[in-house]
């Protein structure tokens, strides 16, 4: 789990403190959020997060068996507005991106929560 709180508001830009397994002690890592393009960012990667790094060749695997399983199903080809042809590492937080979605999700709803726990 991962606990956040909302840190401070710029325009269209919120910022949040996030805290892997919610130990404030080990310090926090800082999430922008761009509510206008309903986007987030880990932009400080907190001490206690687990980064899994995602090569090329793996991100154009899931996306090639995201594609399969589609046409398999009868639904149209995956287009590359959907998901983008990969060209460079991708960096996944399992805590960030956690609490990223979390905070998403409440803005979809229509309030950007001030505080909140995610599950990972």
């Amino acid at each position: 789990m991962v606990v956040f709180k909302l840190t401070k508001k710029e325009n269209n830009k919120l910022y949040y403190i996030y805290y892997p397994m919610g130990i404030e002690k080990e310090g926090g890592g800082i999430i922008k959020i761009d509510t206008e393009c309903q986007t987030g960012k880990v932009i400080t990667v907190a001490p206690l997060e687990s980064v899994r790094k995602l090569s090329v060749k793996d991100q154009m695997m899931m996306r090639d068996i995201v594609a399969t399983l589609r046409e398999e199903g009868g639904h149209p080809p995956l287009t590359e507005e959907e998901w983008p042809i990969p060209t460079e590492v991708m960096l996944e937080y399992r805590y960030g991106d956690a609490a990223i979605l979390k905070i998403l999700e409440g803005l979809a709803s229509g309030e950007a929560p001030e505080m909140g726990i995610a599950k990972c």
